[in-house]
């Protein structure tokens, strides 16, 4: 029943493509809702493959993007929205908290190309036979080396308890298979 009410607690809001289809969807609270559905929002697809929800604006003649996320937490210049869980679409307010830049890049997603890791903070080490996975964790340009493990998930463990200690509740862990 819990997962019923919040559930109910939200709605979706159409985004458009440039041809004005609707390809997807972008959650708001109940609350937000007849504040935002004024106006026609769009999909932004970014080169990494995110989507955020956008819609433009003229300022002076020139065209603008004003992010979803951003209007909602009314996010003043040089501020932050990060996405908790690293949804871009879900903005309710709830899954969202205005950070300072280092914030946010510690709630990035590990790589995606998995060439070295599944997992962030984790790649392989070269010469390394018994213990061939090395985590490290780099803030603020300063490389933070965790050691080195026999399999991946150990490596992976160790990264998830470093990370909480230097990140905090900005920590973006990894999902230990």
């Amino acid at each position: 029943m819990e997962g019923a009410a919040r559930l109910v607690s939200m709605k979706r809001i159409p985004l458009s493509n440039r041809k004005g289809k609707v390809v997807g969807y972008a959650s708001v609270d109940n609350k937000d809702f007849e504040k935002v559905n004024k106006w026609k929002w769009s999909a932004q697809i970014r080169k990494d493959g995110r989507i955020y929800a956008v819609r433009s604006v003229m300022k002076k003649g020139v065209q603008t993007f004003i992010y979803l996320h951003r209007f909602l937490m009314k996010a003043e210049k040089g501020q932050l929205v990060d996405h908790r869980f690293g949804r871009t679409l879900d903005n309710r307010r709830g899954k969202l908290r205005i950070s300072s830049s280092q914030q946010n890049s510690c709630n990035r997603k590990g790589n995606s190309n998995h060439l070295s890791s599944k997992y962030k903070g984790i790649a392989r080490a070269k010469g390394m036979v018994t213990r061939p996975f090395r985590a490290r964790i780099i803030m603020n340009g300063k490389r933070f080396e965790i050691g080195y493990f026999r399999t991946e998930e150990e490596g992976a463990m160790a990264y998830n308890k470093f990370a909480k200690k230097l990140h905090g509740k900005f920590a973006r862990l990894n999902k230990i298979i």
